[in-house]
């Protein structure tokens, strides 16, 4: 655990240090949707990028809506990296009309995207996997699980695409980008290693959660997600019914939580099982400190 917690700082001191020998560079303008972003873009960029996050601590990428602020900021930058949360969808359209020579890169490209059906209990409905072309209405990727981030295999590839970006707009810096790239994924095999290693004698095991952000953490780690919630509304009556039932048979003691989301749905579940509520936060900045440390909290409570 000690060699990962050097890990993180050695991470924090590339994001610190990073640039100081091309100080009179301007730093590229860059715009992301969630924290965990941030953290990818200044491994990469360092110094080189100034990087400004639309949902802010303690808000939720599910219900965000973007201030006419950050909208208007937006027109200025360099490049948005999206994710594919939902917010986004209803977004894009004004991205595209305010700042029509702004690059775009969905960082979900090439990635095999789960449906967010795969997370439900019974009553779920899959989701529609075309993307939609017009402005001003919502892409029908909705139904695809956009926590790609919760999967440090899948940071790797989103790494890529970043690195490629700022190659591409900052083509002098690129030896930089490569050097700090590099370093980025390095930290990112040992962080999946270590959660490999922490997470096996849980495989197979379920994991109910209030808001389905583990889909992707649960298939790396073989794993199952159970989510409370089903499209952003808590269960009720039959539904609540059904969890509660899923939760004795798989000898479930531990719902855990989100700090963005209300956990009144999940407290009434715990309180049925005689179990108890967890908070782990799948939005905090520092990636590689943060994912393990909610390996260790969902170890720890697994295994009581």
């Amino acid at each position: 655990m000690m060699s990962l917690l050097r890990l993180a700082a050695a991470g924090l001191a590339v994001i610190l240090l990073t640039g100081t020998a091309v100080s009179a560079h301007t730093p590229l303008k860059v715009h992301v949707s969630i924290l965990p972003q941030k953290y990818f873009v200044e491994r990469i960029a360092g110094k080189l990028a100034m990087v400004d996050v639309l949902v802010q601590p303690g808000k939720s990428p599910a219900t965000y809506s973007p201030t006419p602020d950050q909208i208007h900021s937006l027109a200025a930058a360099d490049v948005y990296f999206r994710i594919g949360v939902p917010f986004e969808n209803g977004f894009m359209y004004k991205v595209e009309s305010l700042a029509p020579n702004i690059k775009l890169v969905d960082c979900r490209q090439g990635i095999q995207m789960r449906s967010m059906a795969e997370h439900v209990h019974d009553h779920g409905t899959e989701g529609h996997d075309e993307e939609h072309e017009a402005h001003g209405k919502q892409e029908k990727t909705a139904g695809k699980d956009p926590h790609i981030w919760m999967s440090p295999l899948l940071v790797k590839h989103q790494a890529g695409i970043i690195l490629k970006t700022l190659r591409e707009l900052d083509p002098d810096n690129a030896p930089v980008y490569n050097e700090n790239y590099n370093g980025f994924v390095r930290d990112l095999d040992m962080l999946h290693q270590s959660l490999s290693e922490l997470l096996a004698p849980y495989k197979g095991a379920a994991l109910f959660v209030f808001h389905p952000a583990f889909g992707y953490f649960a298939d790396t780690y073989g794993m199952h997600q159970v989510a409370v919630e089903t499209m952003g509304k808590a269960p009720k009556g039959k539904d609540l019914a059904a969890i509660i039932k899923q939760a004795k048979k798989e000898k479930a003691k531990v719902i855990f939580v989100q700090p963005q989301f209300g956990s009144n749905a999940a407290g009434a579940i715990a309180s049925a099982i005689n179990g108890h509520v967890v908070s782990i936060d799948p939005l905090a900045y520092d990636y590689l400190a943060n994912m393990q440390a909610i390996a260790r909290i969902i170890t720890r409570n697994l295994a009581r």
